[in-house]
């Protein structure tokens, strides 16, 4: 690749015996005066991160190819941003292993969600629950997540079988009063689970029934469900 003029006069100057500005000038066959050529010979060091003034240490990276280019300065800082935000295109990658920074980022969100789920888990969740706010389509998923974050960050894994449970959380209420919703929609009786379970925004009937369960098992509910008993209407003859 043929080299720039100021590159050519930062050569120059690194010599043991550098000629004057005003000679480097006429060798890199400048039309510009002497005091342009160093300006500009200053900013090619900054852009490209070499020592100024120039070094034969300069020299060697230029020589060795490690001194940025312009262009790939301005893709680290593009990378660099997209590493916080835990973006993992191939560039950021590659930024990440040329600067020895961590894999994938610590803001990935798969790295989210598997922080996200033992969190909850340690907060005391069913793991079902755990399941449902994080967003995974499988319990066994859930788990995983948990198990990973936990190896990683050198958390206490397995978690307690039975964690304590805090006394009530803003989610906690509310899942506890949605499972007594669709508790005593099935006590009501004539809807089927799928119904039940659509009405609450769930996707399975199966999952509907076992919310009731829980809730039936925390509470020393009847389990099975036996809906109430219908009373009959009495009507009042008619007077006259």
């Amino acid at each position: 690749m043929a080299q720039s003029k100021s590159e050519l006069a930062y050569r120059f100057r690194a010599a043991d015996n550098p000629p004057t500005w005003t000679e480097t000038a006429k060798k890199i066959g400048s039309p510009s005066s002497h005091k342009d050529v160093l300006r500009a010979t200053k900013r090619f060091a900054h852009k490209r991160k070499l020592p100024w003034p120039p070094t034969a240490e300069g020299v060697a990276l230029l020589d060795a190819g490690k001194a940025p280019t312009p262009c790939r300065l301005a893709a680290d800082k593009r990378n660099a941003a997209r590493y916080e935000k835990g973006d993992v295109t191939d560039s950021v990658r590659e930024y990440a292993a040329r600067h020895n920074l961590p894999w994938p980022p610590p803001n990935h969100p798969v790295r989210a969600k598997h922080r996200m789920a033992y969190e909850l888990r340690a907060e005391g969740l069913h793991w079902n629950d755990v399941r449902d706010k994080v967003g995974y389509a499988y319990s066994s998923h859930v788990v995983e997540a948990a198990r990973k974050h936990a190896e990683r960050e050198g958390l206490e894994w397995p978690l307690p079988v039975d964690p304590v449970m805090p006394e009530t959380t803003p989610y906690l209420e509310m899942l506890r009063a949605r499972a007594k919703r669709i508790y005593e929609a099935k006590e009501r009786g004539g809807a089927t689970w799928r119904t039940i379970a659509k009405e609450h925004g769930l996707s399975k009937g199966d999952r509907a029934a076992s919310i009731a369960r829980r809730h039936a098992e925390r509470n020393d509910l009847p389990w099975p469900i036996e809906p109430k008993p219908i009373e009959p209407k009495v009507f009042k003859p008619l007077e006259g």
